[in-house]
This record gives structure tokens, sequence and C-alpha cells, in this order.
């Protein structure tokens, strides 16, 4: 249900209280190695620099579940992700390891991608200063027809 190519709206989160920033962009999604992954571009611009990305998902039965890489032109490294689907919500919950480009460590992320009205929303939380989930991110995708 991902592939196509879909119109996003891209917000942001700065510092506590700053408005997010929100910019446009575009995300191609093909579905690729007889039907057993689904390879993600997307291209937008972030603060007036280009931004793109490249990601490639598939299910993992020993897992039993969606394991996906990331990497774009703004993070060192590849990101890594597990993700659930849960039906009742219509949506995929997960976590992403990625690097922490002024630390070296590795920060670990949460997603939840809902699914609704034929659109999707992807939010993305970080660990805040004092260990609790914040919003960091939020793509609203609207597929093209």
């Amino acid at each position: 249900m991902d592939e196509g190519t879909w119109d996003a709206v891209v917000e942001l989160q700065g510092p506590p209280g700053s408005p997010p920033m929100q910019s446009k962009g575009v995300e191609v999604n093909t579905v690729g190695c007889n039907g057993l992954c689904l390879i993600t571009d997307f291209k937008s611009e972030i603060a007036g620099m280009p931004f793109a990305g490249h990601g490639i998902a598939t299910w993992d039965p020993a897992k039993k579940k969606y394991v996906s890489s990331w990497s774009d032109s703004m993070s060192a490294g590849l990101s890594l992700s597990e993700a659930t689907w849960e039906e009742p919500g219509k949506r995929m919950v997960g976590r992403m390891d990625a690097t922490d480009p002024q630390t070296g460590q590795t920060v670990v992320m949460k997603s939840i991608v809902e699914y609704k009205d034929g659109g999707r929303v992807m939010t993305m939380y970080m660990p805040g200063p004092d260990g609790k989930d914040v919003q960091s991110m939020r793509i609203t995708y609207t597929k093209r027809k």
C-alpha cells in the first residue's frame, strides 16, 4: 500500500516552544526483489539545503517484523529499523537505531506510521534530556493519483 508517488509535508520540531520548521518533499516507493522489498527514495529541502534519503524495507519471517535500512544526505552511517503492524489502529510501530552526529553514540528513536483516509502520517520521537520521548518530526503524506 506504500507503493507509488507521495507528496509530503515535513515538520521538524525545533527547541521547545518554537514552531516546527516546515518543508515539502516527494517520496517515490517501488516494490523490488520480485515483490520482497519496498525501495524508498525521498527528496526535499530542509532549511534551504537539498535533502535526499534512500531506504529499503522487507518482512523478516524469523523476527516476524518489518526490517529496514535508511541513509540520507544529512546523517552519517546507516540507520536500522524494526517495526510491527497493529491492525486495530492500522499503524506501523517501530524503533530506529541511528548514530547521533554530535556524540557518535547510538540513539534509539520511536516511529509510528498511521494509515487513514488514503494517506499516512509518520511521527518520529527521540529521547529528550529527561529520557522521555519527544516528538522530533512528523511527515504527512498524500498519494498522487
